[in-house]
C-alpha cells in the first residue's frame, strides 16, 4: 500500500528500510525521502516503522533466550 504518494513510498519499501537499520522518520526521510514533501504521510510512516519493531524485538529477545544470538531474519511478511 502507497505510504507517501508524492514520493511513491510503499508500506514494503518502509519495511525494508527499517531491516536495514532505518528506526526514525527522520533517518526515513533521508533514506527513502518519504515524508519530505507534504509531510502528511509521517504518521503513517511511523506507525510501520513502529510495527516492525514490535514485530522483531519479541523475535530477537526469544533467539537470544534460545542461545541463536542476534536473529536477522525476523522480518514478517506484512500485506
Amino acid at each position: 500500500m502507497y505510504v507517501c504518494i508524492c514520493k511513491g513510498i510503499t508500506d514494503r519499501d518502509i519495511r525494508n528500510a527499517a531491516a536495514r537499520g532505518v528506526s526514525t522518520v527522520s533517518a526515513l526521510k533521508r533514506e527513502t525521502g518519504c515524508c519530505g514533501q507534504c509531510g502528511k504521510c509521517a504518521w503513517h510512516a511511523r506507525e510501520v516503522l513502529d510495527a516492525v519493531r514490535e514485530c522483531v524485538q519479541p523475535a530477537a529477545v526469544a533467539a537470544a533466550a534460545l542461545g541463536f544470538g542476534a536473529a536477522t531474519e525476523v522480518m514478517p511478511a506484512m500485506a
